[in-house]
């Protein structure tokens, strides 16, 4: 009697992709949700330049592009820090771990 064996490791592994795929857009929107209520406003600028972009390998970067966030965020000789990035994630962090985790349950 033969006993024959298929595998599905390349569809599994697949699926596994665009799901974490899809988790990563939706905590990285959900992150920059809880940084845009902290980032000080003098024009706006900065508040409005906050976006999550997913990464090919399983992370997602949370930032700017203005130049002067740093300043903002650590503060310089002259002005005082004023965090917005570091608290909106680290407050955060156990509600974006816990959507993750939903997102990829079901596979």
């Amino acid at each position: 009697m033969a006993i024959k064996s298929k595998s599905y490791r390349k569809q599994i592994m697949a699926r596994v992709r665009t799901k974490r795929e899809k988790a990563l857009v939706v905590v990285g929107k959900q992150a920059v949700g809880f940084v845009k209520p902290l980032v000080p406003v003098d024009t706006g600028n900065l508040r409005a330049s906050i976006i999550s972009e997913p990464g090919e390998t399983g992370h997602i970067t949370i930032g700017t592009n203005v130049h002067y966030a740093p300043h903002v965020e650590f503060g310089t000789v002259k002005m005082g820090a004023q965090p917005f990035l570091r608290p909106g994630i680290l407050n955060n962090k156990q509600i974006l771990a816990t959507t993750f985790a939903k997102m990829m349950k079901g596979l």
